[in-house]
């Protein structure tokens, strides 16, 4: 992604190479971090780097900016769209790393971007919202929205494609995709001059400990967000950022009940056609991209409210029934009703997987076990002339289906379940 690397930033805009220029003019000098920033690069260097670029024109450079230009003096960092380079706050000077986006957008056809769109949100009502949040985010960087969007479905049916007219209009620069571990890390260099980050894979369903950690993220207050950079002491900046998660699971993201900081949309769809997406690729390229960007920053969204919770949708509330501990209430409920996939009295964790949209039948193993099912001994049986081993459980009627035979057991399941393999 283009613009400033957030690995190893003491690193950043050309440590090691002699800048032959004797213009400091372009730089700062970060009295709290003792650091330096590159007004045009947006790099951070540290002391020993920026003198060291700077040799032998200036025998200490951090020296000359402080008496040659006391103006490039600032105390710390921050982000905030929309203001000067230097920001005041109280008696302290913070030097604004914020960055515009180099695209404004072009007027133009985005009949393919809007089909997409509705082909992957049918429903009305959370289709204007998803365009309202994605033009709100475009048009007013600096206004935090206290809800953000979770956005799942199918692989191959151009999730990711809906949001990138977004990332261009925010500016690639200001958008981070950071991946599962980068949320988990002490560091928070993802939040970096950062107003969009994109998840692009949620697999944090067993993981309580991440709700508890994006929520200061997703809502303010808290005003300020911690920037933990390696190797720079730490700093705060308002929290405007807006996020956006994407999955291939229903259990991507653990919700709690009454979470209000979630826009929540599963596409219940299959891939287009190859022909439309190579057509839409090409359309994209040719312009589109830019008529999106236009139509996200000129859009009407007068009637868009940042600081109200999230509307529900019915997609929120199931997921909210799979978070977690919620999953067993969820198959306690299922099994009660007889419903798919426990129509039958017996079932292997890998269908309930594949039906409930778990990550694997061994979390569904687990989630069946806590709903008070019984692991039934492994049998084996011939299908297709090949002999196959199957491991099932007892869903109700534990006693009767202890005593069915190998048969029997396969019988049942073949006629419940919509297909079915060895685990």
């Amino acid at each position: 992604m283009p613009g400033v690397s957030l690995k190893n930033t003491a690193n950043i805009a050309g440590e090691g190479e002699r800048d032959k220029s004797g213009d400091i003019s372009n730089f700062y000098y970060v009295v709290e971090p003792d650091r330096i920033f590159n007004r045009e690069t947006h790099g951070i260097l540290t002391r020993p780097a920026f003198n060291l670029l700077k040799k032998p024109l200036f025998k200490n450079a951090v020296d000359e900016i402080v008496t040659a230009q006391p103006g490039s003096v600032v105390d710390n960092f921050t982000w905030l769209p929309n203001n000067p380079d230097v920001v005041k706050d109280g008696q302290r000077r913070l030097v604004n790393t914020y960055r515009p986006a180099d695209s404004l957008g072009k007027s133009g056809d985005t009949e393919p971007w809007q089909e997409l769109v509705y082909y992957l949100v049918p429903n009305d009502l959370d289709r204007k919202h998803l365009l309202d949040w994605m033009s709100f985010t475009a048009q007013k960087p600096e206004i935090k929205i206290n809800h953000q969007i979770f956005f799942g479905g199918p692989m191959r049916i151009g999730k990711d494609s809906v949001f990138q007219p977004l990332i261009r209009a925010v500016g690639a620069h200001n958008v981070s995709q950071p991946s599962n571990d980068a949320l988990h890390s002490q560091f928070t260099e993802f939040l970096y001059s950062k107003k969009l980050v994109i998840v692009q894979e949620c697999m944090n369903f067993e993981r309580r400990d991440i709700e508890n950690r994006l929520k200061p993220i997703c809502a303010s207050p808290p005003d300020e967000l911690l920037i933990d950079l390696k190797g720079v002491r730490q700093f705060n900046v308002p929290n405007l950022v807006s996020l956006i998660f994407m999955s291939n699971h229903v259990d991507g993201l653990h919700l709690s009940e009454g979470d209000g900081r979630y826009f929540c949309i599963w596409c219940d769809c299959k891939p287009l056609s190859e022909a439309f997406y190579k057509n839409y690729y090409a359309w994209l390229t040719d312009g589109g991209i830019d008529a999106v960007v236009h139509f996200l920053k000129n859009r009407d969204i007068s009637d868009f409210n940042p600081g109200a919770v999230s509307p529900e949708t019915e997609f929120k509330k199931s997921m909210i029934g799979y978070s977690v501990d919620g999953v067993v209430s969820k198959i306690k409920t299922l099994i009660e009703e007889r419903e798919p996939p426990f129509c039958g009295d017996i079932v292997t964790a890998k269908f309930v997987a594949d039906e409930l949209r778990l990550k694997n039948y061994k979390i569904a193993a687990l989630k069946l076990r806590d709903a008070g099912c019984v692991n039934m001994d492994k049998f084996e049986t011939k299908v297709s002339g090949k002999r196959k081993s199957y491991r099932c459980w007892s869903i109700r009627n534990h006693v009767d289906c202890a005593k069915m035979t190998d048969s029997e057991k396969y019988s049942e399941l073949e006629k419940h379940q919509r297909h079915f393999s060895p685990d």
